[in-house]
Order: structure tokens, then sequence, then C-alpha cells
């Protein structure tokens, strides 16, 4: 044997990480450092076999995937969408454990190697190989062969400065990435990075602090002793309250993303679903502008319809800001972008629409509109259209009561704002078809959500909930308790902002206005308090005009 390849046997996917049920099943502190332990060893083992070692990329290269491949040498990538590394293990509330905070800082540095392990992202192969984490991207057509050529070089010495070269950067990081890891710099970078941390985490979620310590670690100590001190950390993480129930909450949403197939009653059978390959979004303002460059995201044309030019570039002002957003990220090039914004075509008119496959309605919240608007589609689309409409409150049986095709008709529930918003509500009316309700599922889990099927009533589940949620903080607040007392604990308890926070983002008329649909039916779950009406009347929407339970400058709270 004189070199060593890993790659993959099965196409699109390296290795996509551990098993999150054995890390959940890890009971005591012990089992925990020896299972870290245990994967460091295998690692050491294959990291000091004497010969030149590659791993070749294609596909997820996540968590201990990513971990092998530090062990390498030498690691290249197919530059396909699917090819994405990363060490997300401080989203299950845990750090990397196979020595990952050890070996990761060591080749990229220091900064760069804090961002990937104390957010769990994930990069392309285009930002790997300019951080330093893999050595070159190419075509997934030509891997192997790139794969070949690279250990034929180490084998025989030339084309690749060392024999095998020791884990180093292959390149000079940037002049402040070498500063972030200067000796000097280092520990005031660890002091406002754990000030961060501690202050956004509320002492709530332990791992990333840890996993800070750890990356420092790297940094003056020698590998074995890194690893062990990694590994300590690992068993303390896995028996945390924190770790069960974040692994336990990874679990549910791999389940709602996969979902159970739609059922067809009268056959007993799952549903079909149709293909997606044209769409259109009627309504031009801010989720229409996010639902549109979703879908121009997978590569689907899409049309985008309003009233008028105005509304038409706000539309595609807002997909423009989402894609330059992505391209200051180096997330997608500057063809790439391009791509996507000629795919999304601004239109007054109803041509082309009875080519679409599926039309978007996100229109604005009024029944009345949206069943003119209804009309409007069924009119011009063809039988085997899709029609969406997202609604935050409206019932979908209402809204298809006129439709001459009810059965195309479905609830599909973006929330704001899109593009970050994991969940999409489905929501079937009592005509809707299964196969309408089949393709809506399948869209929206093409287009990177996690889609649940609700019931049609008012506030669905997601609004159902909130609203009781934030109707007891006004109910405690009619009743004396200061707001800024209330959104402190709701922090401290681990949400990302208080209820009346919340309600200035939402805006009070927005709030009001969806409250009342889930009041009509059932009065427990909003109880009659006036406060919204009064602050809508004295002239307080909330961040919308600067003016709300807190005051704002330029969209801030000040």
């Amino acid at each position: 044997m004189r070199a060593v390849g890993i790659r993959s046997g099965k196409p699109g996917t390296f290795i996509a990480g551990a098993d999150v049920s054995e890390i959940g099943a890890i009971a005591d502190v012990a089992s925990g450092v020896e299972a870290s332990r245990r994967g460091q060893e295998i690692l050491d083992t294959f990291s000091h076999l004497g010969k030149p070692t590659l791993a070749a990329i294609d596909g997820p290269c996540l968590g201990g995937g990513l971990e092998l491949a530090l062990a390498c040498h030498f690691r290249i990538a197919g530059n396909a969408s699917t090819t994405r590394l990363g060490l997300p293990e401080v989203k299950l509330g845990i750090i990397p454990g196979f020595g990952g905070t050890q070996r990761l800082p060591r080749l990229i540095g220091f900064t760069p190697a804090l961002d990937l392990v104390l957010t769990g992202k994930t990069i392309d192969a285009a930002r790997a190989e300019r951080i330093g984490l893999i050595d070159e991207a190419v075509p997934v057509a030509i891997l192997k062969n790139r794969a070949e050529a690279w250990l034929h070089k180490a084998i025989s010495g030339k084309g690749t400065g060392d024999h095998w070269p020791r884990l180093k950067p292959r390149r000079k990081p940037k002049l402040a990435v070498r500063f972030g890891g200067f000796m000097p710099v280092r520990p005031f970078i660890v002091l406002a990075t754990d000030h961060r941390l501690k202050k956004s985490l509320h002492g709530e979620y332990p791992a990333p602090c840890e996993g800070l310590e750890s990356v420092e670690e790297s940094f003056h100590t020698k590998l074995p002793k890194g690893l062990a001190h990694e590994a300590d950390l690992v068993g303390r993480l896995l028996v945390t309250p924190t770790c069960k129930n974040l692994t336990w909450l990874f679990t549910a949403n791999n389940e709602a993303r996969r979902g159970n197939a739609i059922q067809d009653p009268a056959t007993g059978q799952p549903a079909r679903s149709r293909a997606i390959h044209r769409a259109a979004v009627l309504g031009a303002g801010v989720m229409g502008g996010g639902i549109a460059h979703l879908l121009a995201e997978q590569e689907i044309p899409v049309r985008m319809k309003d009233l008028d030019d105005t509304a038409l570039r706000k539309g595609m002002q807002s997909a423009a800001g989402l894609v330059r957003g992505q391209l200051r990220k180096r997330r997608i090039n500057p063809r790439e972008a391009r791509d996507r914004m000629n795919r999304i075509a601004p239109t007054l008119t109803w041509d082309g629409f009875g080519a679409m496959d599926a039309v978007l309605e996100a229109v604005v919240e009024d029944l009345e509109i949206k069943r003119k608007v209804l009309a409007e589609v069924e009119a011009v689309v063809p039988a085997t259209c899709l029609i969406a409409t997202n609604t935050s409150s409206l019932s979908i049986n209402d809204i298809a009561r006129d439709a001459r095709h009810p059965g195309r008709v479905v609830g599909l529930h973006f929330f704001n704002p899109v593009h970050r918003m994991p969940l999409v509500e489905v929501i079937p009316g009592a005509r809707s078809s299964p196969e309408a309700v089949a393709t809506a599922h399948q869209l929206a889990r093409k287009l990177g959500k996690t889609p649940i099927v609700v019931t049609d009533t008012p506030g669905f589940l997601v609004n159902r909930i909130l609203t009781s949620y934030l109707a007891e903080a006004l109910r405690m607040m009619v009743e004396g308790t200061d707001p800024t007392l209330i959104d402190r604990a709701m922090i401290h308890f681990g949400m990302p902002m208080g209820p009346f926070a919340l309600f200035d983002q939402i805006g009070f008329d927005t709030a009001s206005k969806a409250s009342k649909s889930i009041e009509a039916i059932n009065e427990r779950y909003l109880p009659r308090v006036s406060v919204l009406s009064t602050l809508i009347e004295s002239g307080r929407l909330g961040a919308k005009n600067n003016k709300g339970f807190y005051r704002y400058k330029r969209g801030k709270n000040v």
C-alpha cells in the first residue's frame, strides 16, 4: 500500500455525521468520554498510517465525516450544490468529539475555525477551498480522477511540496485570520467571544462556550492533550438536559421534514404529487418577493404579478436584496446571482399563466380580495395547476367557497422572513384533493422548508399557540407586571425575544386583526383586553412606525 483515498460508495453523500439516536442514548459522563476517545483513536491511527491519505468529498461532509477528512493529508470536493461541509454538533448541544476542535484550527486558523465550531454552519466547496479547508474544488464528474492524480503526485513527491505534508494551511490565510491566531491578540478575541456568547445565550446553552475553550486549547497544547480535553468536554455535554432536548428536537424536525405520505382516502394509498416546473407568485410585497426568491433558488422559473409597477419594483427589490445578501456572504457567485434574478419575471398581465404548474397567492389578508384573485386565477390557469394561498388567519374553506375547482386549492402559510423561517403550514380545505395537498407538501420540501399539515381552523397551529402566549403576556401587563420584566424572563427562558418585542415586530394592527379571527371561535384563546386597540388609536403600530411597547430609531430599539 502506497497511498489511501477515501470516498463514499453512495453517490451524492460522503458522511452526514453520527447517528443522533446513539448520541441521545449516552447516559453518563464516562460513557460519553469513552465514545469520544474511541472515535479519536480511530482517526488518530488513520492519520499516522505513514502513507499519504486523501478524502474525496461528494455531498454532505458533516460532523464525524468532516473530522475524518481533517485526519487526511489532502481533501478535495465536488463543487455540486449538494456538497456541504461543517461541524453542526453545537446544534445538538455538544461540540465535535473526534478531533474537530483540535485539527480544524490547526488547518485554517483560529477565527474561521471558531466561526464553524460555534455556529454549526455548513459551507459549500468553493468557500471551503477559499478558507483552506479543502485543497481543491472540482466538478463532480472528474472528482475520482482528480483524487487519483493528487495521490499519484503525493507518492512521487511532485507538485504538492512535501511527500505527505504535516497538517497545516495550504496557503497563507488573510492577515485578519493570521492576526487572530497571534498569541498577544488571541486572548482578547477569546474574552470578547466569551462575553458575546454569555450575553446572547443567557447561560442556557453551554456547548458554544465549551467549543470556544476547546478551540483555544488547540493553540497552546499538543494534539494528544488537546484531544483528551475535547473528549472530557464532550462527555460532560452529552448528559446535559440541553443536549437531550436538542437531540430530540433534531430527530423530530427530521421526521417532520420527511413527513408521512399524504394518504388518499379513496384508495388507502399515498397520494401522488405533481412536479412543479413553472410557478407564479401573486402579490409582490415582502412575502411575495421572498417566495419568488425561494422558487428561483430552486431553479424554478417564476412570474411575479401585481397591479402596478411600484409594487413590482418593491417585490423585485426584495428578491434582489436576498440574492445580494447571499452573494455578499459568498454563498453564491455572481453568475448564480444573475441566473436567480433572471428566473423571476415581473408582470402586470396574466400572460403565460396558461402554462403554470403552481400559483402561490400572497396578496393582502382580506377575504373578499382573496376570493376575487382566486376567481381571476382559475380563469387563466390549466385544470392541473395547484393554487396555494398564503394566509395566516383566513379559512381555506371560506377562500375557496366559490371556486370552480376547489380540489386544487390549499393553504400554504409561509412565515416572515420567508428565507429564514423553516416552517410552512400546509392547510387542506374540506374539498382539497389529496393530490393537491401532496403537491403542496412536496413543493414546501423542495423549497427547503419543514412542512406540517394542519387543520383549517382559525390560527391554524402556530398562530393559535402564539396568540395564547401573547394574550397571557397582555393579561399580565394589564394586571400590573412591567412588560420589560416579562420580556427578560422569556429571553432567559430561552425565547429569541420577549412577547412585547415580538408584538412590536409583528405590528399591533396585524396582531389585532389576526387575533380577532381566533377570538371569534373560542374566547379562551384571547382574553378581551383593549390594549392593542388603544395603542393603535394612539398612533402606535410597533417597529414599523418606530412606536410600540419600545421606541425605535431606524428600525433599532433605543
